[in-house]
């Protein structure tokens, strides 16, 4: 729906030794029932397209890839994938 409220995930991040806990699924969920209270529909984010970790843990929260874009970096080129979850 393009006329959705969309919320965006900015930074969800653990230190290594916290990984593989279920820490940062419960982190995730907590901020998807937030942002559904606070009206929005659609959540959305974009992660590092060489952090192959990162990429199956948003998809198995439920995150489907729509897209990738790629940016200059410091003189390297970066790539991102984009990712959305409706949340109702």
């Amino acid at each position: 729906d393009q006329h959705a409220a969309v919320c965006q995930f900015v930074r969800v991040y653990l230190a290594p030794c916290m990984r593989g806990k279920g820490l940062g699924t419960r982190i995730v969920t907590r901020l998807e029932e937030t942002a559904l209270k606070l009206g929005y529909q659609i959540s959305y984010l974009h992660a590092d397209a060489l952090a192959a970790s990162t990429l199956r843990f948003w998809e198995h929260c439920g995150y489907r890839e729509f897209g990738r874009f790629s940016y200059d970096a410091n003189g390297r080129v970066d790539t991102s994938v984009d990712f959305d979850k409706p949340l109702c």
